[in-house]
């Protein structure tokens, strides 16, 4: 009765304002999650596994939790404490959003991209 997989969403924007938790079980190499990005710039703490650039944005057990995609009992024991701890869940929801909000920004991308050329590094 916790959990319900609401299948394929246009408007993600109401999905992530309804939900408590956001979850990423990728078991392939993902190349950034950006979905996960997205869910936790709207407050949602973010479980997911170790999978791709997913740690660029999850500071394990400060932002969300971040997981071995084999570690089957880690990943219960973090739902199950999520779906009981509603102040763990807005603490890590905020950390996550302000994370997200803060540096990926539009400005923020450019003045990297533009970092990065002036080190001729391109």
């Amino acid at each position: 009765g916790n959990v319900e997989f609401p299948g394929w969403q246009l408007n993600r924007k109401d999905l992530f304002r309804t939900s408590d938790i956001a979850f990423y079980p990728y078991r392939e190499q993902e190349t950034f999650n950006t979905e996960g990005a997205i869910a936790a710039s709207y407050g949602l703490p973010v479980i997911a596994t170790d999978a791709g650039g997913t740690s660029e944005f999850i500071s394990d057990g400060h932002t969300g939790y971040l997981l071995d995609c084999h570690d089957e009992k880690g990943i219960i024991e973090k739902l199950e404490l999520l779906l009981k701890d509603v102040k763990l869940r807005r603490q890590l929801g905020e950390a996550g959003r302000f994370y997200v909000t803060e540096r990926y920004t539009l400005d923020g991308f450019l003045q990297g991209f533009h970092n990065l050329a002036e080190s001729k590094q391109l």
